[in-house]
């Protein structure tokens, strides 16, 4: 309605959304915005927060004229309806608010999420020593929080689950790590830990080679009629997670292949695999914690091991003095000046041993091989062609001409299945491990070991703490939901594995830490298994290792085994 002559200029009406945030409502006050701008100028609409601090909206990116509708749609329906119920409005705000301040405290640059992740550990073990919460840390271990406050950033939003910080951690600070953790190594106390480690880490292979067909067929059983069903296919994929959960990434690759999993597939499988694994994983580091309890309570012979710790504790007080600089650059130039001679072993290695099985290749006719059964040959020397793709064509060749090996020397012959190991069995990058850990050992043996008075393994930890957090940032609960058949079947497959590693353990009264080692070695391979052990003591680490490759020459047999077993439930011809 126009105004009547004398009257002052209708002041517009407010609109509040949930109580908080303001915003003038032209509409209401019976005039067009651009009738009232005429009059007068309009305040711009502010943003109060706690009640009391009001900022303009233009300040946190939202336009004056057109209101908040400027960034939401959502927003913009409010707006519109003054009569929109408030609980609505209120939860509309809150989100709106939210998603400001996550978007402006995420992170992209590598800088700002390492201060993030030291920031997160200092505070943690600021914690600990404080006496109002340090009980809390008796019950819940200061590596669970180190482990699942950066998976719950990332899950919010502040963390990335993927970043050059966390490859260049987990491929460089890794080996240096278990390097300057080794140094102390106490080789014979190791040794007098007797053959329960191994048996674990083979009661954890059949965990897994039977869980896979079970938590098909039962997820099969509940699930066959729902939206959630998995597709005819999906044994394939479980397959190659199943050479992943037995030796690690080479043999989930590997497995995929022999299989004929579709990359489809296989990029689908990483989220069980990323998000059952390190669940698990985080219930690992928590025991940890509680080893001794728990160890009494299953009557475990833990005797070695604490023998192992008091060893190790009583040569840490003997060399025990003040770090000087020299000594702390020692020990960081040598941390990573191993981790550098093992990346190069490991590449000299791999790089020998493709380069001789193709060389027997080409002398069996194999100038083109086929990367799958229905794909069309491609050159040996293609980029595309990987280790285990000239090894099954060598196989099929094999099958055909028995006798096409026969001219080799026994040194040649043996050099072949040598090469063929390194390079499809155990997997190329798992051999940096193996060098930095023998780098180690070696050198324990030296005057070198009395850098672990200097604060060796304390700078070790450091590094293993970081890493912990780098790989709890990698995961993200989100993932969950885009693929949620798959993960309740990885859990299902768990529990299997769980039940076998917990039965076995009770037989033969093995305590705590090798079941958590023997059930890491098959998970999550030679980058966790020595993050896990060293989680139960530091000197402890070697062991991750050692079970970490006995379980890379599993993966692919065991896997192949698993992989049959799922294709019979599945009924795939």
């Amino acid at each position: 309605m126009p105004e009547r002559e004398g009257e002052a200029p209708a002041e517009p009406t407010t609109l509040r959304l949930g109580g908080s945030l303001a915003l003038p409502d032209y509409g209401s006050a019976g005039a067009s915005p651009s009738q009232t701008t005429a009059r007068r100028e309009p305040r711009p609409p502010r943003l109060r927060l706690c009640g009391s601090l009001a900022l303009p909206a233009r300040g946190i990116g939202l336009d004056g004229s057109r209101g908040i509708a400027y960034h939401s749609r959502m927003f913009m329906l409010i707006a519109q309806s003054p009569s929109a119920a408030p609980a609505k409005a209120n939860l509309i705000d809150i989100m709106a608010l939210w998603e400001r301040i996550t978007e402006f405290l995420a992170l992209e640059n590598p800088a700002g999420i390492l201060a993030v992740l030291l920031g997160v550990l200092a505070l943690i073990f600021w914690a600990t020593q404080q006496k109002t919460i340090k009980p809390l840390f008796k019950v819940i271990p200061a590596l669970v929080f180190c482990y699942f406050i950066p998976t719950t950033l990332t899950t919010i939003g502040i963390l990335p689950a993927e970043s050059e910080l966390y490859t260049w951690i987990k491929g460089y600070v890794l080996p240096t790590a278990l390097f300057l953790l080794i140094l102390s190594l106490d080789l014979p106390g190791i040794l007098r830990l007797g053959p329960k480690a191994v048996i674990m880490l083979l009661a954890g292979t059949v965990g897994v080679v039977i869980g896979g067909p079970i938590a098909l067929f039962s997820y099969n059983l509940l699930f066959s009629s729902s939206t959630w069903a998995l597709p005819p296919d999906a044994w394939k994929g479980l397959a190659a997670l199943s050479g992943s959960w037995i030796g690690g990434g080479a043999n989930f690759v590997a497995i995929g292949d022999v299989v004929g999993t579709s990359p489809t597939m296989l990029a689908t499988m990483v989220i069980p695999d990323v998000f059952v694994a390190s669940i698990w994983m985080g219930v690992l580091l928590y025991c940890s914690g509680h080893q001794h309890r728990i160890d009494r309570w299953t009557g475990a012979d833990a005797s070695a091991i604490r023998d192992l710790e008091r060893r190790l504790t009583d040569f840490q007080q003997r060399v025990m003095r003040v770090a000087s600089l020299p000594d702390l650059m020692i020990i960081l130039a040598l941390g990573f000046g191993a981790c550098w001679v093992s990346y190069k072993g490991a590449d000299l290695l791999a790089a020998g041993s493709v380069q001789y099985v193709k060389e027997i290749a080409v002398d069996l006719g194999l100038e083109e091989i086929k990367l799958t059964l229905d794909a069309e040959p491609v050159p040996l020397d293609s980029a595309q062609v990987k280790p285990h793709h000239v090894g099954h064509a060598i196989d099929e060749a094999l099958q055909d001409n028995p006798a096409g090996l026969d001219s080799l020397s026994t040194w040649s012959w043996l050099r072949y299945h040598v090469s063929r190991f390194v390079n499809e069995t155990t997997g190329g990058s798992m051999w940096k491990y193996v060098f930095v850990t023998t780098l180690g050992l070696l050198l324990s043996f030296t005057r070198v070991r009395n850098l672990e008075g200097a604060g060796a393994s304390k700078i070790g930890s450091v590094m293993l703490y970081l890493l912990v957090a780098c790989i709890g940032a990698s995961a993200d609960f989100k993932q969950i939901t885009e693929a949620p058949g798959y993960v309740v079947a990885g859990f299902i497959w768990m529990a299997v594995h769980i039940t076998v590693l917990l039965t076995v353990a009770w037989l033969i009264k093995a305590p705590i830490f090798f079941v958590a080692v023997g059930s890491q070695a098959n998970i999550g391979g030679a980058a966790s298994a020595p993050i896990v052990a060293a989680a139960y003591h530091p000197a402890l680490a070697p062991v991750g290792v050692l079970l970490a490759v006995a379980g890379y020459v599993l993966g692919t047999y065991a896997g192949l085994l698993c992989a049959g077993m799922l294709k019979a439930v599945a009924g795939a011809a």
